[in-house]
């Protein structure tokens, strides 16, 4: 869905949540690291 209500982005920006179901801890980091590559900022925000 797409919230605009309550963020401090601006307006030319966005922030996209994700729901990854990943192989553990090293496919998390190889995933993050690959975002970062690809000039992506993003963060774990929580996982099980």
């Amino acid at each position: 869905h797409h919230q605009r209500a309550f963020t401090s982005l601006a307006a030319q920006n966005v922030e996209i949540e994700l729901v990854v179901q990943t192989r553990g801890p090293d496919h998390i980091d190889a995933l993050l690291d690959h975002l970062h590559e690809a000039g992506l900022e993003a963060v774990l925000q929580g996982h099980h």
